[in-house]
């Protein structure tokens, strides 16, 4: 019996057999390349306050690029969207020089910050690093509330986190306890990154 031919609109065997891995067939697979290659490419500055400069998610993105790099803060949803909040209020109340740190100072430094690497990086985030956080700082104690917010974040992570102390649970105790990834544990860290990753290529937030 002649298989009936495959037509351009059917599904490949790969995509439809049984033991593939769901949402990993060959059309899934090129539908995520379409749009990692479509997130790689300019996207639209999106503008927050009008202005000059005006504010742009690319200065917030900045900054909270600027923490990661220099202070390994990662900035959860609800910190991106409360920095977001912030900003914006302070740089509507705000004077011109005030408009210009908070739409452009981010994106300045980041620029002298990223193509420094070996040595040269390391004093460089240092620098930047010992830049950031005296800003932070005494625009906290002057009652500024965008520095507030950052020195703020900073300092939950580097103090109130960094020395919670309590109790370790049982099964950390455990003599047999195996730290090392297993392959179960590897196939599903690449399930959750997949997942990941097309659901952020899929809805940037910027």
């Amino acid at each position: 019996m002649t298989a009936a031919p495959t037509t351009a609109g059917s599904r490949s065997a790969a995509d439809s057999a049984p033991n593939a891995s769901p949402g990993l067939g060959r059309s899934e697979l090129t539908n995520l390349a379409d749009r990692i290659q479509q997130n790689f490419e300019p996207q639209p500055v999106k503008v927050l306050v009008q202005g000059t400069p005006p504010l742009t998610h690319a200065s917030i993105t900045a900054i909270a690029e600027l923490l990661r790099l220099t202070f390994g803060v990662e900035l959860t949803e609800s910190e991106y969207a409360a920095t977001t909040s912030v900003f914006v209020a302070s740089y509507q109340s705000g004077d011109p020089p005030t408009r210009a740190l908070l739409a452009s100072e981010w994106q300045r430094l980041l620029t002298e910050l990223k193509p420094s690497t070996g040595k040269v990086g390391e004093q460089a985030t240092l620098k930047v690093r010992t830049v950031l956080a005296h800003r932070f700082e005494a625009g906290a104690q002057a009652n500024i509330p965008w520095a507030a917010v950052m020195n703020a974040t900073i300092q939950k992570r580097t103090t109130t986190i960094a020395t919670m102390k309590g109790p370790v649970p049982a099964y950390g105790k455990r003599a047999d306890l195996h730290t090392q990834m297993t392959e179960a544990d590897l196939d599903a860290s690449l399930e959750m990154l997949y997942f990941m990753w097309s659901r952020a290529v899929a809805t940037p937030r910027w």
